[in-house]
């Protein structure tokens, strides 16, 4: 079922249900877990006997097929309200009262009475904002409301601690009662006049109805301000004023998680909305001028899509801030299975062709932050792609090794997105009119599926990678339904202890044992100023050992709740600090120095002359326009959806251009450049001039077969004339069946002046679809060999066509690929690469290749022909989907050593020895048209990792079938599409999708990762330079693919990377900021060219300009 099909669905709901009954369930929860991390606190032993219960009741309008916010929870805030030295909980209840509790010391609390006000005008409490926000000392409440209640009852609370455990309710004083379905409030001081603003983030009363509808409806401003968030400006007298429009937060949204922070690095606080349902998150970048400009798509390339909780953390201690955002992926193949939406392309196209929406996947993000005010989605590569029905997001360490954990809170009460459910409901609505009789309602909303989820903790080990399985540091094994969370040292021994407020369900207080058991060092920092926006947002930076931390002071985080006002700093074995700096919202830096480790250090604020702490560095590479130079191209994609017929490939075949190349055409001593175009698009050749511009040639005869796709080209002295002919690849997929002879390879002749001439019959004919071309001499005559490699054969995915070497012999070339090496089409899946060196030091070039379901292979030359050696130096049992190889003596130490570019692990898919993943092929609905079908381990069993509705729609015979999703969910490919068929088609397998470099050990190659940053993206191209002048190669990488199927988000995380060469020890991963390398496109193809004496790296782009990076 599509997502805007799901919305319809539920809308229709709204009208049959009226909604719930008690149903109070209590978890028992398993606290005897090993106490080297967390540790429940029973209720019984702490006081906190809150329980947010619900009605749940089908026959009323309290459900949520009624109200479809119903399972949305509640948060819960965290402060000193006593002003004792102990933290204290406020929790909001959906219907059931809001509770304070004093903290007694020794993780007791005590409740406070009904007369302490917290309960005055409340309804249907959700989000808790605390801010002292009179400056007396005292910590108020500021509370959201919504639920399935009229306007005048929806109303924001504001609760003034009286500093006696009493509150006064003030909201509609302070022009603060905002009336919409608000879930949480953040307070900034957004204009800088010295006061705190209020920004008010709402849901929206158009849940569940057609995105066409809703714009419709929006043109009506009325409609539009009840839709939004709300900005309210402090005039100073704590009286606020709505500015939502003049301010430029005027949106559509359903705002379920909040957070602030600098993004842009200008010391001004900006706004990020996570935002549920269809409409994209919203990232408010502050103008300086009382404005915002919501900028999302300039800042990211992809985001979640059911986005719901978030928060913003240096998870990488870059002194950059990054934003994670949980979405409600499940884990488990079942629930995924049952639970998914199917991916509906045409809403898509609509969604981000028509309404120009960001990318959004159903999955968690993670936005890596790339220093120059772009992000990268990092989730999968970090290991926290899917977390289940999650809510709250929190950063924090909670070993105190000095790197950021994540907590993340999962549940929902019943799944109303079972998609057999609602197939269930539909049913019985076209039977009795589109109507549920009264007699069949409670019976049908028992049947929602109810399942308890575990939380989950994820450690990070300081690698970009988050481990939800640590043994050193554990989480107690209890399934919840767990909403907002709080953070608090609750018994001051320098640890974070963490407090939830579930539904139905008893609250969590878990107790921090890191302390005790760990023994690392911790900082506690808060800073002494009674009016929080004096402080609020301050970057806090510790600095030890060439090591750096960053936080901001802010403390409105994760979902619906309020943490303690306090930074905590995990140290480690560290036990003091060089430096902590402090630079406050007015630019006021302020430094402190030689810190001891192990206490809490309240600072007071004090007006210093300092420069902030920054890293010097000298930018390797200089990045030029390519237009500045003279290269207008611009490579255009053709229209193809390979989709439509194909519809479970893994991505598209028909994308694989452009084309680049790089010869002296003219021998004029400068090197040349030839740019491929796309089908319907004419490739360019630029020539050099002296100056180092460029300038389009005047002989350009490939524009004739402008309908081709050039995929690959290469310059080569075909004839040995001294002239550089040209050799252009045609490829292409499902676009050119029916138009085969357009996939055509062609020669040009180039007659002596520069000038081409296409010739015929140089290249054998054939009308194939190639991928790539390598030109070397391997023997002894003087003209240059050809591998022309083939791509996957146009609708026929994974079928390959052949990959050929070329002789050239009598003015055209032969193919002698059966003489040379018989065995190079023999393994199964495709070759996306080769290279000939010499990698065992014979004066023999071997032949090297790599591909995608392939291991590495290498063919050495005995008795005149190639036989595969790739067992004997280890590369076989290493299957991958290898997009690009490269080789040079890394070491110094006199062999060649290799780079190989796989896919990255940053993709959705998992590939592991333990847990390959597999392709199977064969015309499983006998149809006359190949399929393909991914799988995966799963329990005792190999599954689909695609859905039932994508399966159905390749092959209706799912459906058929397995009439259930459940069913569907339960069944292995086996059971699906039978065994018979499995084994008499193509099995590929892939079990690696790291990128490495191989070090040559004589007779054997040693795998080595290259360093996280390289794994965020395929690896598409490779080049070696020195670029440091001290004798060892270092490497460039570019990458990225834009062509994923619509359900696996795209694989765009990769920026270009520089990798130096630690003398032959490894390779240390460069930022944007030291190498200069910023190449965030779908880049195909890299060549080094000679350029006004200098080394400029041209890099080819599918769909797009082409990047020119100068080195310096």
């Amino acid at each position: 079922m599509s997502k805007l099909s799901h919305y319809i669905l539920l809308t229709a709901c709204i009208c049959i249900f009226s909604c719930q009954n008690d149903n109070n369930t209590s978890d028992s929860t398993d606290s005897n877990t090993p106490k080297s991390g967390f540790e429940i606190i029973e209720s019984s032993t702490s006081g906190l006997t809150f329980e947010n219960t619900l009605v749940d009741d089908p026959m009323s309008d309290k459900n949520v097929l009624s109200y479809q916010h119903y399972f949305n929870g509640a948060g819960v805030g965290v402060a000193d309200f006593n002003q004792d030295g102990l933290q204290d909980v406020f929790f909001a209840g959906n219907e059931v009262p809001n509770r304070l509790y004093i903290n007694k010391g020794s993780f007791k609390f005590e409740e406070l009475p009904a007369s302490s006000g917290i309960n005055i005008g409340k309804t249907w409490a959700s989000g808790v904002s605390i801010v002292d926000i009179n400056a007396d000392g005292f910590p108020d409440i500021y509370v959201c409301q919504q639920g399935p209640y009229p306007a005048d009852k929806r109303k924001n609370l504001f609760y003034i601690n009286n500093g006696d455990l009493t509150f006064t309710e003030r909201a509609s004083e302070m022009g603060l009662d905002d009336d919409n379905y608000s879930t949480q409030a953040c307070f900034i001081d957004y204009d800088k006049d010295g006061d705190l603003d209020c920004y008010v983030m709402n849901e929206s009363k158009y849940a569940g109805v057609i995105l066409k509808t809703v714009y419709d409806e929006l043109k009506d401003e009325g409609n539009m301000r009840s839709a939004s968030g709300k900005l309210f400006r402090n005039n100073g007298n704590l009286k606020f004023t709505d500015v939502t429009k003049e301010s430029g937060v005027l949106n559509y949204g359903y705002g379920l998680g909040l957070a602030v922070s600098d993004f842009n690095g200008d010391n001004w606080p900006d706004i990020y909305v996570a935002n549920d349902y269809t409409v994209p998150d919203f990232m408010y970048i502050n103008q300086k001028d009382g404005t915002f400009k919501e900028s999302i798509k300039d800042y990211t390339r992809q985001i979640s899509y059911f986005a719901m909780g978030c928060d913003v953390a240096d998870i990488n201690n870059d002194g950059l801030v990054d934003i994670g955002v949980v979405d409600m992926a499940a884990e488990d193949h079942e629930r995924d299975k049952t639970l998914m939406a199917g991916m509906d392309v045409e809403a898509f196209h609509y969604y981000f062709n028509q309404r120009k929406y960001q990318l959004q996947y159903m999955f968690n993000s993670l936005q890596l932050n790339n220093g120059n005010n772009t992000f990268s989605n990092i989730a999968a590569l970090a290991g926290v792609l899917k977390s289940d029905w999650s809510w709250s997001a929190i950063f924090s360490d909670f070993n105190l090794d000095s790197h950021k954990d994540y907590y993340v809170s999962n549940g929902f009460r019943r799944y109303s997105r079972d998609n057999d459910f609602r197939n269930l409901l539909a049913e019985v609505r076209d039977k009795n009119n589109g109507t549920v009789p009264l007699s069949k309602r409670k019976e049908l909303y028992e049947l929602m599926p109810e399942i308890k989820l575990k939380n989950k903790l994820y450690i990070n080990d300081g690698n970009l990678y988050f481990d939800d399985k640590n043994k050193s540091f554990t989480h107690p094994n209890f399934e919840t339904y767990s909403y907002g969370v709080a953070q608090a040292d609750f018994d001051n021994d320098g640890d974070i202890d963490l407090i939830m407020n579930n539904i139905d369900q008893p609250v969590l207080l878990l107790k921090n044992n890191a302390r005790e058991n760990l023994r690392n060092n911790f900082l506690k920092i808060t800073l002494n100023e009674p009016d929080a926006s004096k402080k609020y947002n301050s970057k806090i930076s510790i600095h030890y050992n060439g090591k750096q931390q960053m936080q901001e002071y802010y403390f409105i985080r994760g979902y619906e709740s309020t943490m303690q006002e306090c930074l905590f700093f995990g140290l480690g074995d560290v036990s003091k600090i060089d430096k902590l700096q402090i630079i406050w919202p007015d630019g006021n830096v302020q430094l402190l120095e030689n810190i001891d480790a192990n206490q809490t250090l309240d600072i007071s604020y004090k007006k210093e002359k300092n420069k902030p702490i920054a890293n010097q560095v000298n930018t390797v590479f200089q990045q030029l326009e390519a237009k500045d130079k003279g290269i207008d191209f611009n490579h255009k994609e053709n229209t193809f959806d390979d989709f439509q017929k194909e519809i479970l490939l893994p991505q598209k075949q028909s994308a694989f251009g452009p084309a680049l190349a790089k010869g002296d055409i003219n021998n004029d001593g400068l090197e040349d450049l030839y740019f491929g175009g796309a089908k319907g698009q004419a490739g360019t050749l630029y020539t050099q001039n002296k100056n180092g511009s460029f300038k389009k040639h005047s002989s350009q005869p490939w524009q004739n077969e402008f309908m081709s796709e050039d995929v690959d080209a290469v310059f080569i002295d075909a004839n040995n004339d001294e002239h550089k002919d040209l050799i252009i690849l045609s490829g292409g997929s499902g676009d050119f069946v029916g138009e085969e002879s357009l996939l055509a390879d062609r020669f040009y002749a180039n007659n002596g002046k520069g000038e081409f001439f296409r010739i015929a019959n140089v290249l054998p004919t054939s009308y194939t679809a190639s991928y790539s071309i390598i030109a070397k001499n391997i023997d002894e005559d003087p003209e240059e060999e050809l591998i022309i490699i083939g791509a996957a054969k146009p609708g026929k995915y994974p079928q390959k066509e052949t990959t050929v070497i070329y002789d050239y012999q009598e003015k055209a070339y032969t193919d002698v690929t059966e003489t040379l090496i018989p065995s190079l089409n023999d393994q199964n899946g495709l070759i996306r690469d080769a290279i000939w060196i010499d990698v065992n030091g014979d004066n023999e070039k071997e032949l090297l290749t790599v591909g995608e379901w392939q291991s590495p292979q290498i063919f050495q030359k005995e008795n005149g022909q190639y036989v595969n050696i790739s067992s004997d130096w280890g590369l076989d049992s290493h299957n991958g989907w290898w997009r690009s190889i490269e080789g040079k003596d890394l070491d110094n130490d006199g062999d060649l050593d290799l780079v190989i570019g796989n896919v990255g692990k940053n993709f959705k898919q998992k590939a592991t020895d333990d847990y390959p993943l597999y392709l199977f092929s064969n015309d499983f609905d006998d149809n006359g048209t190949l399929d393909c079908v991914l799988a995966k381990p799963y329990k005792d069993r190999l599954v689909p990792t695609r859905g039932k509705e994508c399966s159905t729609q390749q092959m209706p015979f799912v459906s058929e079938k397995f009439k259930t999703y459940s069913e569907f969910a339960a069944a292995s490919v086996g059971d699906i599409y039978g065994e018979d068929k499995l084994n008499s088609g193509i099995k590929l397998e892939v079990n690696n999708f790291y990128s490495y470099v191989l070090w040559n050990e004589g007779d054997k190659f040693r795998f080595e990762k290259l360093p996280p940053l390289a794994q965020i993206s395929p690896v598409n191209d490779i080049v070696f330079l020195d670029v440091n002048n001290d004798d060892y190669s270092d490497i460039i990488i570019v990458g990225n693919d834009y062509n994923t199927e619509y359900e696996t988000p795209r694989l765009d995380a990769g920026n270009g990377l520089l990798l130096i060469n630690k003398n032959g020890e490894g390779f240390d991963s460069q930022t944007i900021s030291s190498s200069g390398i910023f190449c965030p496109g779908d880049a195909k193809r890299m060549v080094v060219v000679e350029n006004n004496s200098n080394k400029m790296i041209v890099v080819a782009n599918n769909n797009s300009t082409p990047n020119l990076l100068v080195l310096k």
